[in-house]
């Protein structure tokens, strides 16, 4: 999420520098078009119709500058509504799977809550173990290594034995 906002502060940082730029060529255009214009007022009081060809060169290229800074603006505002689609669109993306992970979280924490209150019970808990001592055995040893509830010569009943070597004799699976 931290990345998400400092994509977002990026983008629009980056955003504001584009506009500052275009707000800074818009008036260094402005001005410079005063002070062409100025200066073909000048030269119009001087010169009156001597320099009526230049005068004309002087618009057409007054013109011409402001169709081609036009056209930087234009190509730069469409490169910037690109990047910026482009980048709402991942940190959508990203959203969404924060979202999806978020909900995936709840049910995660939502069963362990539910183990916790089954394993809180003693008696369950003691069934439970039981169980996956049970599978543990069948996926690690053949039927004819262990023995289930197995009664001890004290009268005491354990979950399971393990045979082991005649010299070893039976193995408690609580002395495991």
């Amino acid at each position: 999420m931290i990345d998400d906002n400092n994509l977002i502060l990026t983008l629009l940082a980056l955003v504001a520098i584009l506009i500052i730029i275009l707000v800074m060529i818009i008036i260094n255009n402005k001005n410079q078009i005063k002070i062409l214009e100025k200066n073909i007022q000048k030269s119009d009081e001087k010169l009156d119709g001597e320099f009526d060809v230049i005068k004309s060169f002087i618009k057409e290229e007054i013109n011409m500058f402001n169709e081609n800074t036009s056209s930087r603006v234009k190509q730069m505002e469409d490169s910037v509504n690109i990047n910026l689609n482009s980048s709402f669109d991942k940190v959508s993306e990203r959203l969404i799977k924060v979202d999806e992970s978020q909900k995936n979280l709840n049910k995660i924490s939502d069963e362990i809550v539910s183990l916790q209150s089954v394993l809180t019970d003693k008696k369950t808990r003691g069934i439970f173990g039981e169980v996956e001592l049970y599978n543990l055995l069948d996926n690690i040893y053949s039927e004819d290594q262990y023995v289930k509830q197995y009664k001890l010569s004290n009268g005491n009943i354990v979950d399971a034995v393990l045979k082991g070597p005649k010299n070893i004799g039976m193995i408690d699976s609580k002395m495991v």
